[in-house]
């Protein structure tokens, strides 16, 4: 189904309004109108479900590199790491999280469209200044300088309080 690059995602005032519709009906009748709401829809509380549940992807990681690194201790070997750890580890980070997840939206508008949509909507229609002030932000603040002054601060403040 190809869909012209400038109409998607329809503007909100193309979509009718049934009078004394309830929320439900109108949910039903945007879906209908443009089925792809479902997916892009779909795709969000996945997204969403993954945030909530990223913390459990570090800590089931951990326990089966654990667990991989007691066999080979146990068979004599020295423990290296096991690639679907380190696959569910990485899952397990929240910034990976809505990188992952908008690499799955292209996908979809791509496969539900075309490229040229998909392009269409990443070129026009998303804004990428805060998103991408977050990232660097959260770069920054990661960095071995500004985690160990900040570790110097909080030891200088914890000693004068005590």
């Amino acid at each position: 189904m190809a869909a012209p690059a400038g109409l998607f995602p329809p503007p909100l005032d193309q979509y009718p309004e049934p009078a004394g519709a309830t929320l439900a009906e109108v949910l039903l009748d945007r879906a209908h109108g443009a089925p792809f709401n479902v997916v892009g829809t779909a795709i969000f509380l996945l997204a969403v479900a993954h945030t909530f549940f990223a913390q459990r992807f570090r800590v089931f990681a951990h326990h089966l590199q654990e667990r991989k690194d007691a066999e080979a201790r146990a068979a004599g070997r020295e423990p290296e790491p096991w690639f679907w750890a380190e696959i569910l580890h990485f899952l397990g980070e929240v910034e990976v999280v809505f990188g992952l997840w908008a690499v799955v939206l292209l996908g979809a508008i791509t496969a539900f469209f075309d490229w040229s949509v998909a392009r269409g909507y990443v070129n026009g229609t998303v804004h990428f200044t805060e998103p991408l002030f977050v990232v660097v932000i959260m770069a920054l603040a990661s960095s071995r300088p500004v985690l160990f002054a900040a570790e110097r601060a909080l030891a200088v403040v914890a000693a004068r309080g005590a």
